[in-house]
Parts: C-alpha cells; sequence; structure tokens
C-alpha cells in the first residue's frame, strides 16, 4: 500500500492510496470466491458454477463486489498504519481501477485545526461604548406610556398617528362582486405605515364614512389603485407623568420608578457593553491569528442555529442554515481561541474565585448565595463552573493587556445587508 498525503486546507487533506496490481489482484479472487456463492450460472447449482465462468457471466458485479467490501477496508487501514485521527469518515473522490492493474482511490477527510495564538495582548480594540444619560430613562417612561394609552373614537377628521380602522378593496373587482372582495376591518396609524406616500396623503383629513380612491403600495407592488372605506378614527390618548402612573407601573413613586428604571439601564448597558468588548476582542484576535476550521463543522453548527427558526416557519433547518453560516464561523473560531488561551495561561481557580462566581450566578437567578448553593451543593466540582471561571479569569487578562480604543473618524461607506448581521452589530447607542 503506498500512501500520498495532500493538503487542501489546514483542516481539509486529501488521502491518495494505491493498492499494487498483485495485491488488488488477490483480495479480488477472495471476494469473488465468496461471491459466487450467492449467484447461478444457467447449467450449474448455486455456489457450483466455475470461476471463471462466474467472472465472465457476472464481471461488473464482481468488480463492485469488491470495492465495496475492499475499498473502506483499505482505507481503515492507511489511517490505523499512519496514526491519523479524521474528524468523520473520509469520503471517496475517486476510485479507479480495471483487473490487472493497480488500485487508486483518493479520499477527502477533515482534521482538527491546528490552533497556534500568538498575538493576545497589545492589541488596539476600535469599541464604541454605550453611555448611560438620563434621556434614556425619559425614552423608557414614554415607552410605558405608550403602552398605558387608550384609544378613543374621534368624530373629527383623521390627522398624524391618528389611528384609523379601514377595509380596502380593488375596484376592478367591485362590478364583478360587490363586498365580497372588500378585506375585513383592520387598523392602521396614519403616516406610520407602509402602504405610502399617495395613500397617506389620501387618508389626511378623512373621517368615519368616507369612501376614498387612491393607491397603495401593496404585496411588492406600488401604485396599486384601491377603494379605502374609513370606518372609524381614533386617537391614542397617553398617561400623564404623574405619581398616579408610578403606582399604575408597579412603583411606590415617580422618584422610585425613575430611580429603579435608572438601575436596570445601567445594569443593562454595562452586560451589553462587556459582550461587545469581548465581540470586538475575539473579533480582533480572529483577525491578528487565522486559522482554518473544518466546513463540516460550520454547516452542522448553522444547522444547529438554525433549528428553532426552522420549526417555528415550518421549514428544515438547511432552508435556513445559509443565514447562520457567519454567526456558525465566528462562534466555532471563539471557541478554539478562549480553549488555547486558558489552556495556555494556565489559571489557577481559588476558593475566593469560586465563592464569586456562586454569587454572581445566584444574582443573575435572584437567589441568595446561600439559596443558590442549597439547590445546587455540588456546582464548584463541576467541570462547567471551573472552566467558566477560567473564561472569566481569561477575559480579565485579555481587557487588561489590550486596549480599547475610540473608532476613527471614517468616510461613510453604504452599508451592505451583511453588516446588520454582523456579529458586533447587537448594540445600539439608544435603549429602549
Amino acid at each position: 500500500m503506498k500512501l500520498e498525503i495532500k493538503d487542501i486546507d489546514q483542516c481539509v487533506k486529501e488521502m491518495t492510496i494505491t493498492i499494487p496490481s498483485e495485491d488488488a489482484a488477490k483480495d479480488y479472487r477472495t471476494v469473488l470466491n465468496k461471491f459466487k456463492n450467492y449467484v447461478v450460472v444457467p447449467g450449474f447449482r448455486k455456489g457450483k458454477a466455475p470461476l471463471a465462468m462466474v467472472e465472465n457471466v457476472f464481471a461488473e458485479q464482481a468488480r463492485e463486489a469488491y470495492l465495496k467490501e475492499k475499498v473502506y477496508d483499505y482505507y481503515e487501514t492507511a489511517i490505523k498504519e499512519n496514526e491519523i485521527e479524521p474528524l468523520h469518515e473520509g469520503v471517496p473522490v475517486s476510485v479507479d481501477w480495471e483487473k490487472g492493474k493497480e488500485l487508486v482511490m483518493v479520499f477527502r477527510y477533515e482534521v482538527k485545526p491546528t490552533v497556534v495564538i500568538e498575538k493576545y495582548t497589545g492589541m488596539k480594540v476600535e469599541s464604541k461604548l454605550v453611555e448611560f444619560n438620563e434621556n434614556m430613562v425619559d425614552e423608557t417612561i414614554e415607552n410605558i406610556r405608550e403602552k398605558m394609552g387608550k384609544e378613543e373614537t374621534k368624530e373629527r377628521p383623521a390627522r398624524d398617528k391618528d389611528i384609523i380602522v379601514i377595509s380596502m378593496k380593488l375596484p376592478e373587482e367591485e362590478s364583478e362582486n360587490g363586498k365580497e372582495n372588500e378585506q375585513n376591518p383592520f387598523e392602521i396609524a396614519l403616516n406610520d405605515n407602509d402602504y405610502g406616500k399617495e395613500f397617506n396623503e389620501a387618508l389626511t383629513g378623512s373621517q368615519a364614512g368616507d369612501e376614498l380612491k387612491t393607491t397603495a403600495n401593496i404585496a411588492g407592488k406600488e401604485g396599486v389603485p384601491v377603494i379605502v372605506n374609513v370606518r372609524e378614527i381614533k386617537e391614542k390618548i397617553l398617561p400623564d407623568v404623574t405619581e398616579e402612573l408610578a403606582k399604575e407601573s408597579g412603583f411606590d413613586s415617580l422618584e422610585a420608578m425613575r430611580k429603579d428604571i435608572g438601575e436596570n439601564l445601567r445594569k443593562r448597558i454595562e452586560q451589553e457593553n462587556l459582550q461587545r468588548k469581548k465581540t470586538l476582542l475575539l473579533t480582533s484576535l480572529i483577525k491578528e491569528n487565522p486559522f482554518d476550521i473544518p466546513p463540516s463543522s460550520v454547516i452542522y453548527y448553522s444547522h444547529k442555529l438554525a433549528e428553532p427558526y426552522a420549526r417555528m416557519l415550518n421549514k428544515k433547518p438547511e432552508e435556513l442554515a445559509e443565514y447562520y453560516r457567519e454567526t456558525a464561523f465566528f462562534e466555532i473560531k471563539a471557541y478554539y481561541i478562549t480553549s488555547y488561551l486558558v489552556e495556555k495561561l494556565n489559571f489557577e481557580v481559588s476558593e475566593e474565585d469560586k465563592n464569586l462566581m456562586i454569587n454572581e450566578m445566584a444574582e443573575e437567578l435572584e437567589l441568595t448565595p446561600e439559596e443558590y448553593r442549597e439547590k445546587n451543593p455540588d456546582v464548584t466540582k463541576q467541570d462547567d463552573f471551573v472552566n467558566r471561571i477560567k473564561e472569566k479569569k481569561l477575559y480579565d487578562f485579555l481587557f487588561e493587556n489590550n486596549e480599547f480604543v475610540e473608532p476613527e473618524e471614517r468616510v461613510e461607506e453604504e452599508k451592505s445587508p451583511e453588516d446588520d448581521n454582523s456579529p458586533d452589530s447587537s448594540i445600539t447607542e439608544k435603549e429602549e
């Protein structure tokens, strides 16, 4: 057996296995002897026909039986003898054999990436973090007002932001079926819908009982002629920001409401800034320390990410997997990087570290440390618990040994759709 291995990339290899003609012929004859016991040659009882006749009658089937039985045997022998550890069973790319000649097989397989992280300190990581301001409290209270607002019917012309109850139909259908094709009444917010400028202009100033001819953007088409019947005009009345509003929202007072909202916003911003810093740091580490990852890992993980959404939409995961490919790629690389650095830096975990982590995990679940320990008595012995502490120590080390800087001013470029799905686009500057 002769072996030749070619690198497709760091994780994908191509292995050519050559079986000498005499070995291939010997193995073929062994398979042929077994094969003749299962076939019937006219004029002979099963298994009694001469081998040469069996081969002559069933030449193609005998060749297929030999390849089916032996090709993967040769592959298994090759990887064992050469101490190769593929991630998955290799896939045959080509198999070339004719009787009397050598057998040449090409397999493609994947291996774990060789990860070496050399650049992990002294980096300048561009990061624009969110800063808390009192306007965020006002915006949150405004959202509460919106949720607690009540709709009131108005006997007046429609104006901006009014809620209008309408029904709509296509004029060409009216003469054929009358009102059968008219939609059931539904609500829209004036000037806050997707039906188009002309549609909103036509409804501005309309009153209950009006029938309007205009155009609307419907089902991806612009300027579709429609007839709109105005059924009702409503205005959303928002409550004033008073002590009563605070109490109805579950707070003791307006001051307590603002304080509680502010504290929660600060915590949320702190957590999101921390996650943003981690993501941007990992993005820099990936850029500074390039390595390949197995394509099958990306495919598998993108399918896993797509599964819950596929179930919701009654689709197969593979139909949505492409949308999660970049996320899968990023998270797999992040896993390899953090695993490598945790092992390289070899952090020690003290009892104090364990106590601090228990306090943190208890707070996440709104428990006291004692309640958390009671519910999870063996938590400190679990590998996941220790690994979480080590990962926290790793990020503390990386934050301390790398510099986070404000992004440089750049000329605005047209934003591509991919930008919205990038790993570091999850935090906006305004929190609502």
